[in-house]
């Protein structure tokens, strides 16, 4: 049933945009027109992956087996989308349907809404308002970046502070402002976070989540020296490839009041605010032959109460034992303590006409979490190939994590990932 409501919503958009199209060469001799549409367009992209993961202490297969070395393909993520300006360009309206991560391992996929949202917006686009489910969020610029548009192979791990618990594929329901005035670009939200599980019993000077009604407040504001960006859906490039010429500062956050709660050591009940604040730099710069330099770096804070602590792994379905960090390629991901990420890359130019290109990029996390024995290390190297049109991509990458033995540092574990992306 679900897929039939999915797949009559994607026909609804289709035929809705080929109308709105077709009406716009009506005469003016008709009696009834519908909306004139300024700006109509559909995407669709998809991730295909192999890869290679030095599998964690205690991951088993489904028959019980102990797994050091891990072999696997999947898809990693489907998106398709919709995107309207209506009424000289004041109404935008914009969706987006998502089919969850697939890998040989979890054999299961479906499809869910992730974005549908609708906004009015002022000319010159110093001001859009809007709500809906949606994704402008707050804290960094590495928060809100484009999977499509990345030059990683994929987001970090503490980009979506939040996922699968109070927001939903990291989107929430809420009101957006958002705007470009002068040189300075902002972004805010009001938005009430998803209840997603019940209150759990709390741990001794162990912060967990305290789900409530609070509203949740996020924001990013950067000023651009050079070149101006602009920005119909919530999602940012991570790379321009030549097209533009940024140097951006920015600072942000995200605020949620008493989400959080532990038990104090006179075994007193303690809530406390979620508190998220962070600043961060992004050059993307072309040269004189025509190759790109991509710098972006960040710091950030996370406070999520009294030695919290969260570990996952991306598109990770093995099952783990008595490791507490968890099995397969599951990292402490996220955590009360700091967070610095800086990543580096190098778009050549063509050596020929149509050739395509190439990109070496690389990228460094250290996290120092109030709850470990030791700093968490992220090291990803690798290189892109762009076809000519830029959308379609293939990435190889080498990442290595970090491993702790009840809770303190061990050693680092690898994963080496080729992916496909297709993205029109």
């Amino acid at each position: 049933m679900k897929k039939r409501i999915v797949l009559a919503l994607c026909l609804g958009l289709l035929i809705t945009g080929n109308t709105l199209m077709a009406q716009n060469k009506t005469t003016d001799n008709s009696k009834y027109q519908l909306p004139k549409i300024s700006n109509f367009k559909l995407h669709f992209g998809t991730h295909l992956l192999m890869r290679y993961i030095e599998s964690n202490p205690g991951t088993f297969s489904e028959d019980g087996r102990g797994l050091k070395h891990i072999y696997d393909m999947g898809i990693r993520r489907t998106r398709f989308s919709a995107y309207g300006r209506f009424f000289n360009q004041r109404l935008a309206i914009y969706t987006q349907l998502a089919a969850a991560p697939l890998t040989i391992n979890s054999g299961k996929s479906g499809i869910s809404l992730n974005d549908l949202w609708a906004a009015y917006c002022l000319p010159n686009d110093k001001l859009t308002i809007g709500a809906g489910l949606h994704g402008w969020s707050g804290v960094l610029r590495i928060n809100n970046i484009s999977a499509f548009r990345h030059i990683l192979a994929d987001h970090t791990d503490f980009a979506f502070p939040n996922l699968s618990k109070t927001d939903r594929s990291a989107r929430i329901m809420g009101v957006f402002f958002k705007g470009q005035l002068a040189r300075f670009n902002y972004r805010f939200s009001i938005n009430h976070p998803f209840v997603t599980e019940e209150r759990q019993a709390m741990g001794l000077n162990k912060s967990n989540y305290y789900p409530n009604n609070n509203l949740n407040y996020k924001g990013y504001v950067f000023f651009s020296f050079l070149d101006k960006e602009k920005f119909n859906g919530s999602y940012v490039k991570m790379s321009y490839l030549g097209k533009k010429n940024i140097f951006n500062i920015g600072f942000g956050g995200e605020f949620h009041p008493q989400s959080m709660a532990h038990l104090n050591t006179a075994g007193e009940f303690v809530k406390t605010n979620q508190l998220m604040l962070g600043v961060d730099v992004f050059v993307d710069s072309p040269l004189e032959n025509e190759a790109v330099i991509t710098f972006y770096s960040s710091f950030s804070h996370y406070q999520f109460g009294k030695n919290y602590l969260r570990a996952f792994g991306q598109m990770n379905s093995f099952k783990t034992g008595f490791f507490k960090q968890g099995g397969g390629n599951s990292c402490y991901a996220l955590g009360t303590g700091n967070i610095v990420f800086t990543t580096l890359a190098y778009l050549f130019p063509e050596f020929s006409e149509n050739s395509g290109r190439f990109q070496l990029a690389a990228a460094f996390t250290l996290k120092d979490f109030e709850a470990l024995d030791g700093y968490v290390k992220h090291f990803d190297i690798g290189v892109n190939y762009y076809l000519p049109d830029n959308n379609t991509k293939l990435s190889l990458f080498y990442t290595s994590r970090s491993i702790f033995e009840n809770y303190k540092y061990s050693t680092q574990k690898s994963m080496i990932r080729l992916q496909l992306q297709f993205f029109i």
